[in-house]
């Protein structure tokens, strides 16, 4: 298990129209026909079918494949209904948008919205380059595939992991999602869609090449089975072999998610689905020597760890069947899995050390042991740490929604009944090579190892392997299972003049079982799955609900305000009496206005929000025990724009000023973070544009260019020193790439080259840092990650 579990609305709509103001005033736009009729995005409120992802339009909805812009989403409602005519704040990342910047990670497509970055790098994501990503200033390792929850329990990567060999879009819900998708962070929910079969057969191939002997090989092939075109199939694989920027660094993986769907008839619909992944990489831990507290300037390559590999074995299946019983009403049912394996050496740079001179107890130690005195006042070695650790999960789920249409007088109903079971299970254990001998914490009055089984290696010339490690040893085994059931209602009411209500309920049941080795268990010998005496449970049930209003009084422009209210359990958690932290709860106002420009080709969405969340878990120093003392309340402005501006011009502009600040806390049990104090890990800005030009005439027509911009603002290290002073600020940056791709033909096949260059003026910079306590003397250390140096992604795809 990783360190983190072990140790620890009218302001809104005058911006936005004042941006529109601004652009109306420099250029004029097309004439826009009120009346005129639009084109349908398939049935009023219909409840996706089984041949499509949770979000992915009907077959009747005019997608254009190569569009920035998706009218509509369910993961908001549930219901195919326009983004216009949600009272939502809901960002969807386009096929193109992936195929353009040449998406392979999470994190490269998130940046595209505004109010969401990754963190938690390193020590927290075991030593991949993030392991949480945050919506509206709160963390979360949950992420959805078609509907379907993915944890990461704090110790796998599955956001780090995600693979976009199939994947259609990414989407993200903004705000509180308790209602539909049960207990998650209030930040929002990032769901990730994928891709379906086809009638039409099609077959791509492609191969990427990039910096550090990076190669990736993609796959995917479509079409009917049989001559009616009742059966029909998807196959998307891929593997990738990458180096890495960092000394050892590399990443493999092996992924492939075959799709059978069989159309019975014209309402009856029956899909299976499977994804398997093995992902390996080498575990990358930051770690910046200072000198008097200033950093010393390293290269961005050095490791100062080890050789520390890192696999996962991922198998996904899912089952999911839908039937229209007629024009106004359907049903949906989906059955999941998802099974997870884990194992990891778990190798650390820890301290700056020094080489040991007097004699220590026994056992006997090893030549050159670390002395484990920090801060070093000699700083010639740094000590690294192993804790191979291991953890097997498994989620089960299944979801049944039911959709119908009617009128009641004027009124235009959308009626969502639905219900959903979530069960997962997860066992793990850690281990250690720091030797078994006893010293005694007086003050706590338990027996801790003697940590004197490290490596060593030189700081100003990291050579590897170190020293050997000493032998690993069981320190501590865990597991955990909980039961989720949800039942909820929503109703979608469409009212004269432009406007329309939503309102909903959530009853959520939750039953969470945690069990845990002695804390003495190294003393007996009894730190594996077989001795897990210490059992923690957690019973909890909440009401939550959600409304929302709109007002949409012409066909481009609408208004709307939301409540909603979230829930979210803190998993693993204990309090000093032996029970389980309960869930937190939050609440949230927002407000916005949605933009529809340039016929319906471009949409901009302006919002603010004040969103509070309590009952915040916070550990105790020197223990590993919580309280719920803590409340925190995030607030401010958000933009997103996307879509075709002019002909073959497309853009992306994201913005969110986000300020999310402690309100209460407890001075005694955590004077770290007082009240007022900023979210660590969190920008308080954040700026993405990114846009492509093609041309549309010969004979250019085919060559594309393009370009953008990311900036991060200056974000609080994460303070584990259990001191309320002024934490290192972790520096903004800006960072600029580019894009040119050509696509032409060969006879019936079209053929795709491209070259996207990422951090073209290779700059420098830190993605996260923590302090672990106060440096006071010459020679220290801090953990801190790099973020990535120039990167070049050249590529040659054929599509037939």
């Amino acid at each position: 298990m990783n360190r983190s579990v072990i140790l620890r609305g009218a302001s809104a709509c005058a911006l936005a129209f004042a941006f529109g103001s601004k652009a109306l005033a420099q250029q004029s736009l097309p004439p826009i026909d009120v009346g005129a009729s639009r084109p349908q995005t398939g049935a009023r409120g219909s409840v996706p079918p089984a041949n499509s992802s949770v979000t992915q339009s009907t077959a009747a909805s005019p997608v254009d494949p190569e569009a920035y812009l998706a009218p509509d989403a369910s993961v908001g409602t549930k219901t195919d209904t326009p983004i216009m005519e949600t009272p939502l704040n809901i960002q969807v990342v386009s096929q193109q948008v992936l195929q353009d910047q040449q998406v392979t990670t999470l994190d490269e497509a998130l940046t595209n919205v505004s109010g969401v970055s990754v963190g938690g790098g390193g020590a927290f994501s075991n030593g991949g380059a993030y392991g949480v990503v945050f919506l509206r200033g709160f963390r979360t390792d949950t992420h959805f595939r078609n509907g379907f929850r993915i944890d990461g329990f704090g110790n796998n990567n599955a956001l780090l992991d995600q693979q976009f060999a199939n994947v259609q879009s990414v989407e993200v819900l903004k705000g509180p999602a308790a209602i539909l998708y049960g207990a998650v962070e209030p930040g929002g929910l990032v769901n990730v869609t994928t891709k379906q079969p086809s009638e039409t057969p099609h077959y791509s191939l492609q191969q990427q090449f990039g910096s550090y002997a990076a190669y990736r090989t993609t796959a995917s092939a479509t079409g009917p089975l049989n001559q009616d075109k009742s059966l029909l199939y998807r196959l998307d694989a891929s593997y990738e072999n990458d180096g890495s920027f960092v000394d050892l660094g590399y990443t493999r993986n092996l992924f492939f998610a075959p799709v059978l769907q069989w159309n019975i008839d014209q309402s009856t619909k029956l899909k299976l689905e499977l994804e398997y992944q093995n992902s390996n990489i080498d575990q990358v831990y930051g770690f910046t020597p200072l000198v008097y507290g200033a950093p010393l300037h390293t290269e961005r390559s050095i490791n100062y760890g080890e050789r520390s590999p890192f696999n996962e074995e991922t198998l996904f299946s899912g089952l999911s069947w839908s039937h229209d019983f007629n024009k106004d009403w359907s049903i949906k049912q989906q059955v999941m899995m998802n099974r997870d394996k884990t194992a990891a050496a778990q190798i650390e740079p820890f301290f700056i050390a020094q080489q040991n001179t007097f004699s220590l107890p026994t056992p006997p130690f090893p030549p050159f042991t670390s002395s484990f005195l920090t801060p070093s006042t000699v700083g010639n070695l740094v000590d690294r740490f192993s804790e191979p650790y291991s953890l097997k999960t498994d989620i089960y789920s299944t979801t049944v929604d039911v959709v119908g249409n009617f009128d009641t007088g004027p009124l235009k109903h959308t009626l969502l009944l639905g219900g959903d079971y979530y069960r997962y299970n997860y066992r793990g254990d850690l281990s250690t090579t720091f030797n078994l001998s006893m010293i005694t914490v007086p003050f706590l009055g338990i027996n801790l190892p003697n940590f004197t089984g490290g490596s060593l290696t030189s700081l100003w010339a990291p050579f590897h392997p170190g020293t050997p490690f000493g032998p690993a040893a069981p320190l501590y085994a865990f597991a955990g299972q909980a039961d989720n059931l949800g039942l909820y209602a929503q109703d979608q009411i469409k009212l004269p003049y432009g406007f329309e209500v939503l309102g909903g309920l959530r009853y959520q049941y939750l039953n969470q079982r945690n069990q845990f080795t002695d804390g003495n268990c190294f003393a007996t010998a009894t730190c594996t799955l077989d001795f897990l005496v210490k059992r923690y449970g957690e019973l909890d049930q909440v009401v939550t609900p959600r409304v929302g209003l709109l007002w949409r009084p012409r066909e481009w422009v609408s208004f709307y305000g939301n409540y909603t209210e979230g829930f979210s359990p803190n998993l693993g958690k204990i309090s000093s009496d032996g029970t389980l932290i309960a869930p937190s709860s939050a609440n949230q106002w927002e407000g916005g206005v949605k933009l529809e420009l340039f016929d319906g080709r471009v949409r901009a969405t302006g919002a603010y929000y004040h969103l509070v969340k309590t009952n915040i878990p916070v550990q105790a120093i020197g223990t590993q025990f919580y309280t719920t003392v803590g409340a925190a309340r995030s607030q401010g402005p958000e933009f997103d724009l996307q879509g075709e501006i002019l002909p073959g011009w497309k853009a992306i502009i994201a913005y969110a000023n986000t300020d999310v600040i402690y309100t209460k806390t407890n001075p005694i049990l955590d004077p770290a973070h007082p009240v007022g104090s900023r979210f660590e890990g969190v920008p308080r800005n954040t700026a993405r544009l990114f846009s492509t030009y093609e041309f549309q005439l010969e004979p250019l027509r085919g060559l594309k260019f393009g370009g953008g911009y990311t900036f991060h603002g200056t974000q609080p290290a994460w303070n584990f020193s259990g001191i309320n002073f002024h934490t290192y600020q972790v520096p903004s940056y800006g960072v600029v790439d580019l894009l040119a791709a050509y696509e032409f033909s060969v006879g019936t096949s079209k053929l795709t080259a491209q070259l996207n260059v990422a951090n073209l003026f290779d700059r420098k910079y830190y993605t996260d840092a923590e302090v672990q306590h106060f440096p006071t003397v010459p020679f220290d250390a801090q953990p801190r990650l790099f973020g990535n140096p120039r990167m070049l992604k050249a590529s040659l795809k054929a599509e037939f």
